[in-house]
């Protein structure tokens, strides 16, 4: 199977960069384009609209929206609008989310019962009858959609835990592993879809693993590590106290990180958006190097092409890459360096 690549989109950039983005990744061969659901950025299904409207090929997915700060019913009438414009070519990404709920005065609660719940609702009222839900987080009361998707809508679980994965392997139509690009991480986040697969009585080629990556590409190794710390702090921080959740995790943390415990254990506030690193910049030393290779791809562009054929032969079939600039590079410039010296050679092997 020729494996499949695609490029994820913030949402912090103009419209009009979207749009030429757009295009350029779609002339560029990649599969798929992402766009987040991240609070408080841009929209991702008007984002998303922009792009349909531009593109012709590329599957279009939303990576990821939750089932807490929107009614699954609305999301399921917006992905449902977006399949109008790109029938056949809409995902749907559903994960347990978590930048912007504290504005919001938004609860996590029990993810995993929400997303099944969230899910099935989103199906039942894509078939087009009448529904009422009574789960134990998710309501709704004899509702329905007054049109139905143009075309089936697929809906990829997305997490970097395991008991979300799990589900991602029973109830998915695909799983999107969040973040784990090597070692225990990858191997584990593989294994909870399988295990998953196994509860529902599934086969594991039913659902295609999909793993997302942060990408950084520079023959300037203190750069491409620089710019990826801060983001492997995010999780730290948001699991501080729990870091056993961590697919990656390994007991030795406990003692090699006690100086990053300390740091964040001082910290007064939470992070306010999926971007919002400012408070780790003084402390990216505190980060082992080797963390970066984990949980990311980075290095020169012959070291990440290895890096990507080690993902592929860990099971997953489809890659998608959120590009962080570096020395000076642009956004387009990271997706076509990628383009040209990691996909192309990857196709051209695989057609041999």
């Amino acid at each position: 199977m020729m494996p499949e690549f695609g490029v994820l989109i913030l949402g912090d950039k103009p419209m009009a960069w979207l749009r030429e983005t757009a295009v350029l990744v779609e002339e560029l061969g990649y599969d798929q384009l992402w766009h987040c659901d991240e609070k408080f950025f841009r929209d991702g299904y008007i984002s998303l609209a922009l792009v349909a409207e531009h593109t012709r090929r590329i599957r279009l997915g939303i990576a990821v929206t939750d089932p807490y700060s929107r009614h699954p019913a609305l999301t399921a009438m917006a992905s449902a609008t977006l399949s109008d414009l790109a029938p056949g070519r809409i995902t749907l990404g559903v994960g347990a989310g978590g930048s912007g709920f504290q504005s919001l005065g938004i609860a996590r609660q029990r993810p995993v019962a929400a997303i099944r719940e969230s899910v099935d609702l989103m199906r039942r009222l894509w078939a087009g009858a009448p529904v009422t839900y009574a789960g134990e987080l998710v309501r709704f009361h004899g509702g329905r959609l007054e049109f139905r998707p143009a075309e089936p809508i697929r809906i990829a679980i997305a997490s970097s835990s395991k008991q979300v994965l799990q589900l991602a392997g029973q109830i998915g139509d695909a799983a999107m592993i969040g973040d784990y690009a090597a070692g225990l991480g990858l191997g584990r986040a593989v294994e909870a879809v399988k295990v998953g697969c196994q509860r529902a009585g599934r086969s594991p080629v039913e659902v295609p693993l999909i793993a997302r990556l942060n990408v950084a590409i520079s023959e300037d190794r203190e750069a491409v590590i620089r710019a990826m710390k801060p983001w492997i702090g995010i999780p730290l921080w948001n699991r501080f106290g729990n870091w056993k959740s961590l697919l990656n995790y390994d007991p030795t943390w406990e003692d090699h990180l006690a100086a990053l415990k300390a740091v964040i254990a001082s910290q007064e506030h939470m992070t306010s958006n999926v971007a919002d690193t400012s408070w780790m910049q003084p402390h990216l030393g505190l980060i082992p190097d080797e963390f970066v290779f984990e949980r990311c791809l980075a290095g020169t562009a012959d070291q990440v092409r290895r890096q990507v054929e080690r993902v592929f032969e860990s099971g997953v079939s489809q890659l998608v890459i959120y590009p962080m600039p570096v020395s000076n590079q642009s956004y387009p410039e990271v997706i076509r360096r990628f383009a040209e010296s990691v996909i192309q050679p990857i196709r051209r092997a695989a057609k041999e």
